[in-house]
């Protein structure tokens, strides 16, 4: 009883916080609100995930509102896997190589032969015979799907409140909604969960590939990133190797004709990225 009464205060609150606006100037007010949700929503995690998730999507909320709710959502995950530094690691991924373009492509060709000759050879390969990685447990994988299939299932539903990828006035939310599925990948690394995750994820992806809005194709790159530095170097799922190989092939696109530089810049660094990943695949 006492458990369950817990949980309607903790609920409750949530909705208060949620919904509330400072009316009398409290200093530093955003930060103490998205605070409290956090520890909310960290204390009390399938709960609070389940019912942010389904208000993200609801009416009767501002951008500014889902916004929130997106923040909640990945800072919780930050701190219940307990990995800390997401940002600097992932820039640290983005800018760590000053590689040119004949060097990425003779690189390109080696993993392409090297991966054809050791086509059939990870197959056989035994648990023993695999190179041993030691990593941190991350507690985070047991419910990491309360967080992200909720945001996620939901992306492409275009109500007469929201609309996505559809919509004129929400590419900003969008933006921010990929970020947030990007850094779940993160927080999830080391996780029995992830690799389903990615491949899913990847689908939504795609279908954003050539948005119109170059702010949108920008955190479809950032996304995708994402989900390549939240990888180990173990992953011998092939439809998800097809994937990258076809990710290879976009970014090689839009490097070269899309009509954002920006876009084309974060292309080249995550295009390195995804060789080196694809490299050390190989390898292992």
């Amino acid at each position: 009883m006492y458990k369950i009464e817990c949980e309607e205060v903790a609920l409750e609150l949530v909705r208060i916080l949620l919904n509330y606006n400072s009316t009398f100037n409290i200093e530093n007010f955003d930060e103490l609100q998205l605070n409290g949700l956090i520890t909310l929503c960290q204390n009390y995690p399938l709960l609070i995930s389940d019912y942010l998730c389904k208000q993200f999507y609801e009416k009767n909320y501002t951008i500014n509102q889902r916004s929130l709710i997106l923040k909640i959502i990945q800072e919780t995950g930050k701190k219940l896997s307990q990995i800390e530094q997401i940002r600097t690691k992932i820039e640290e991924n983005l800018f760590a190589s000053d590689e040119s373009e004949e060097e990425e492509e003779e690189s390109w060709r080696s993993i392409i032969n090297n991966r054809l000759k050791l086509k059939t050879k990870y197959k056989t390969k035994n648990s023993s015979q695999r190179k041993k990685i030691f990593s941190k447990e991350n507690h985070f994988g047991n419910i990491v799907g309360h967080f992200f299939y909720p945001l996620i299932s939901s992306i492409d539903h275009s109500t007469s409140h929201l609309a996505l990828i559809d919509g004129d006035n929400d590419h900003l939310l969008l933006c921010e909604l990929l970020a947030c599925l990007g850094r779940l990948c993160i927080h999830a690394q080391n996780t029995f969960p992830l690799i389903n995750m990615i491949k899913q994820y990847f689908q939504v992806l795609k279908s954003l590939q050539q948005h119109q809005d170059a702010g949108v194709r920008h955190a479809v790159v950032y996304a995708y990133a994402c989900c390549l530095i939240s990888m180990n170097n173990t992953c011998h799922d092939e439809d998800l190797q097809m994937n990258f190989i076809e990710l290879k092939q976009w970014l090689d696109e839009i490097i070269l004709k899309d009509t954002n530089t920006e876009v084309q810049k974060l292309g080249r660094a995550v295009r390195r990225i995804l060789l080196k990943t694809l490299q050390e695949i190989t390898e292992n």
